[in-house]
C-alpha cells in the first residue's frame, strides 16, 4: 500500500508551486499571459498588426510565402503565362524566339543553345534586344573556329532574369553556323 504521506506532500507542492508562495491558480494566470503574448507574437509575424506591430516592413511570413509561391509557379504546366519556346537560325541572321508581351515582364530561368559550324567558322548566340532593336547582352554564345564542329550550352539561371515588355529574346548566327535555341520562363 502506498505511503499516504507522500500523496499529502504532492498535494502541498501543487498548492504552493515550485517552493514559492504562489498557488497553482497564480501560476495558471502567469502561464496564460505568457501563452497569450506568444500567440500574439506569432500572429504579428504572420501579418496581424495587433496593438503594437513588430513587423512594420510588410515582409510578414504570409507575404514571404506568397513571394515563394509566385516565383516557383512557372513549374506548374497549367499556368497560362508560362513561356517555353524554341527557334532556329541557319546562316547569317536573327530569329526572334519571344517578344515580351505588353504590360508584362519575362522572367527567364533557362536557356539552351546548340550549333553546328557547317562550312566554316562563326558564332551563334541567344541574346536580348530592347524595343528599339538595340542589342543589350548575350545569354549564351558558342564560337566555332573551323568547319564541321558542333557544340551546345545550357544556362540555368540562379535567379530569374527580368526582361521588360517589348524586348526580344532571339537566336543569332553569323556567316556559316546553324543555331537552335530554347528558353524557359514566365510572364507576369
Amino acid at each position: 500500500m502506498p505511503n499516504s504521506s507522500g500523496l499529502i506532500q504532492i498535494k502541498r507542492d501543487l498548492i504552493k508551486v515550485g517552493g514559492t508562495s504562489l498557488t497553482g491558480a497564480d501560476w495558471t494566470a502567469i502561464l496564460k499571459a505568457l501563452i497569450d503574448d506568444s500567440i500574439k507574437g506569432v500572429l504579428r509575424s504572420l501579418g496581424d498588426a495587433g496593438a503594437s506591430p513588430t513587423n512594420i516592413q510588410g515582409k510578414t511570413a504570409l507575404y514571404k510565402l506568397y513571394e515563394i509561391e509566385r516565383r516557383v509557379r512557372s513549374l506548374d504546366g497549367d499556368i497560362p503565362s508560362q513561356v517555353i519556346k524554341s527557334a532556329s537560325q541557319s546562316g547569317a541572321g536573327i530569329t526572334v524566339i519571344h517578344t515580351v508581351s505588353t504590360g508584362k515582364s519575362l522572367y527567364l530561368v533557362f536557356a539552351f543553345l546548340s550549333g553546328a559550324s557547317g562550312g566554316g567558322s562563326g558564332t551563334v548566340n541567344v541574346s536580348v534586344r530592347d524595343d528599339g532593336d538595340n542589342w543589350l547582352y548575350n545569354i549564351a554564345q558558342i564560337s566555332f573556329d573551323a568547319a564541321n564542329m558542333t557544340d551546345s550550352v545550357a544556362c540555368s539561371l540562379p535567379r530569374p532574369l527580368k526582361i521588360p515588355e517589348g524586348y526580344d529574346v532571339y537566336v543569332e548566327s553569323t556567316t556559316n553556323p546553324t543555331a537552335r535555341a530554347t528558353i524557359l520562363g514566365w510572364e507576369e
